[in-house]
């Protein structure tokens, strides 16, 4: 990965208030080639396909993918799959990325059928910072800065616009269009620039008349024509938010922009945000792909008044397991690492921003619940120790897992809590949670975990193993840490020690 050393204008509002932006480095990662994120992509037969092959290491790299469907194809020097693909089913595709520092590889799953965000979707959404000052010139600099910074080598692939992006009425067709100050060449030019990176562009709109800021109309009786223009422009994400929905109707307009966006000859992910009405319990049977199970989440890591810290977000996930799998994921929103307090809408109500202990305390959280990965930052300011958080390839392989299970609390008290979570390949990913004001002693035990027998137990953020253990093992943990591990059996310690190299 180069380092990001452009100097790129920053829009602030106002087009004649332009600044150079620092130099960030990206966060630090081996020299030799690492394969991360998504192990599975789902897609509809027939309709654009783009995948970037998540790979870190020193560049240039080679990729090559031997299995890929027809209709797909792969370009050699970015990793980034395009095309279509027309019949459906299911594609094992053998992934090999080379530099001159070694090589990795890893079997790609392409799930060619109806199920889409077979993992949790991973990626940018502007609200929490950007909010009302939307535009081209922003996306664009964000999709260069989630390149330049190496988080689309980790597996982040959404670029997503929320609400502010329209026009204030639909004209004499009944078409929305967008703000022509804000998109003054329209939404595709930017939709295009995007995809072109490898990456997936996103959208906001509303079930009701009017988008949740009120300057916009929402789809209420436009459905059908606004899914097709979306899948026109490149669309490939929605996030449906609530507020204006009629009471009462969510299920049958949440149902219906579903059906609409699954018949626009695009793979949209469909994202409900209609946490006060209990969405999990109908969103997949309304064509969801994720589900909004707690507020608009703050920066900050308690408002205990309107429920909208980090950990109040968390708290409200207790009990939702059920109604989680690949494809359907439990949504506690946005992260807010990185803010520091800046944002616009992520510091009202009070909140005056995180520290980073806080922040990879929710980094941590978001994964072992299987929960989407949206940044929410200005990626383009954003400081080292917030783009290591985001970054960590370990921590982000715990929430792509395809099993999809989200954690679950298996001992604790009311400050300190033990959290884990199964994974595909049997081990199991446990987070010591301190949500108390005081630093503690937390203990997992292997009776609690479900395992027998010696261990190996791993620290994803210092990236290293801790050591072989016979019944437990046990740290002192600060104020609102979580100390993220990785445990597996110990008969399977040269196969996993041999899984990470042929990783990294």
């Amino acid at each position: 990965m180069g380092a990001f050393s452009m100097l790129v204008p920053v829009y602030c509002g106002n087009a004649d208030e332009v600044q150079p932006l620092p130099k960030v480095q990206p966060a630090h990662q081996p020299l030799s080639p690492r394969i991360n994120g998504a192990s599975v992509v789902g897609n509809r037969p027939g309709t654009p396909f783009i995948f970037t092959i998540p790979a870190t290491g020193q560049r240039p790299m080679e990729f090559t993918a031997r299995g890929l469907p027809d209709g797909l194809v792969l370009d050699a020097k970015t990793g980034i799959i395009t095309g279509r693909v027309d019949n459906a089913g299911e594609y094992q595709v053998a992934v090999r990325v080379r530099n001159t520092h070694g090589e990795a590889r890893r079997t790609l799953r392409l799930v060619i059928g109806e199920r889409l965000a077979l993992t949790p979707p991973m990626g940018y959404n502007t609200w929490n910072v950007i909010e009302r000052d939307v535009s081209d010139t922003v996306l664009r600099e964000m999709a260069d800065a989630m390149v330049n910074l190496g988080l689309r080598d980790v597996g982040y692939q959404y670029i997503n616009m929320d609400d502010w992006w329209a026009e204030s009425e639909r004209n004499a067709e009944g078409r929305l269009d967008p703000d022509p100050k804000r998109f003054p060449q329209g939404v595709k030019p930017v939709a295009d620039y995007i995809h072109s990176l490898g990456l997936r562009f996103g959208l906001y709109s509303s079930p009701g008349p009017k988008m949740c800021a009120g300057s916009s109309p929402g789809t209420l009786g436009h459905e059908a024509q606004d899914a097709r223009i979306w899948a026109g422009w490149g669309v490939d994400y929605l996030k449906h938010d609530r507020c204006s929905c009629p009471k009462g109707r969510e299920i049958e307009l949440y149902s219906l922009m579903g059906r609409e966006l699954a018949c626009s000859g695009r793979s949209i992910v469909y994202s409900i945000g209609a946490g006060a009405a209990a969405c999990h319990q109908w969103g997949a049977l309304a064509d969801g792909h994720l589900w909004r199970t707690a507020g608009d989440i703050r920066d900050t890591w308690t408002l205990p008044k309107h429920q909208a810290g980090i950990i109040e977000c968390f708290e409200k996930q207790r009990n939702l397991d059920e109604y989680q799998q690949p494809g359907a994921w439990n949504d506690p929103d946005l992260l807010v690492i990185g803010i520091y307090g800046k944002g616009r809408s992520a510091n009202d109500l009070g909140a005056a921003g995180c520290n980073d202990v806080e922040y990879r305390s929710q980094m941590s959280l978001w994964s072992l619940l299987g929960a989407p990965l949206l940044a929410s930052c200005d990626l383009r300011r954003i400081t080292p120790a917030a783009l290591e958080i985001l970054s960590n390839p370990e921590v982000i392989d715990i929430d792509q897992d395809p099993l999809g299970k989200p954690a679950r609390p298996c001992a604790g008290s009311c400050e300190t809590e033990v959290w884990v979570k199964d994974l595909e390949d049997g081990s199991k990913a446990v987070g010591l949670l301190n949500r108390g004001p005081k630093s503690a002693r937390i203990t997992a035990k292997w009776v609690a975990l479900g395992l027998s027998g010696k261990q190996l137990v791993r620290d994803l953020w210092a990236r290293k193993d801790v050591g072989l253990f016979d019944t437990e093992w046990g740290c002192e943990v600060a104020s609102r840490e979580t100390i993220f591990l990785r445990i597996s059996p110990a008969v399977e310690q040269a196969v996993w020690q041999g899984r990470r190299r042929g990783s990294q």
